[in-house]
């Protein structure tokens, strides 16, 4: 959940399901954040009050301001987003290990994403607004799941 704290950022977060990061933003751009059994986090805005989450080895994560609902994930492999939906100041993934895939999110707002068996995709706005879109060929490639036992692994989407 997010915070405001004596005029500084602060939230918490899963980072794979098990190790939680605190992430906070110092006002000056620049933070370093503790991370479990995990070396440093560097935190930087992302603009519009978001925070850049680099783990180790995990991508780059886009924290929203408090009042929203989406976070993505970006693949460092690939550079598409993941959609994740917070619940309860945690991050929880939106995507499965079947057929599911990642794009590159609209300017305009964020999008969940999901794939059809016809190697579509259906994008969902924050408006609420609903459209197949047909995902670039080239650009899908593996992306990061997480399966039920809370570690995150790379796959072969569907409809290549």
């Amino acid at each position: 959940m997010m915070v405001d704290l004596a005029g500084q950022w602060e939230m918490l977060a899963e980072s794979n399901g098990q190790r939680k990061m605190l992430v906070e933003s110092d006002g000056q751009g620049k933070t370093m954040a503790e991370h479990e059994e995990q070396g440093k986090i560097l935190v930087e805005p992302a603009g519009h009050g978001k925070k850049m989450v680099e783990p180790e080895g995990e991508g780059k994560i886009f924290v929203q301001p408090a009042g929203q609902v989406m976070t993505l994930v970006k693949s460092e492999a690939q550079g598409k987003m993941l959609v994740h939906i917070w619940d309860m100041g945690r991050c929880r993934w939106n995507l499965s290990d079947k057929g599911k895939t990642m794009v590159e999110p609209e300017k305009q707002g964020k999008i969940l994403v999901e794939t059809e068996k016809q190697g579509k995709i259906l994008v969902e706005t924050e408006g609420h607004e609903k459209k197949m879109v047909e995902p670039e060929r080239q650009n899908m490639g593996k992306m990061l799941v997480k399966p039920e036992g809370h570690e995150k692994k790379m796959v072969e989407p569907e409809g290549e």
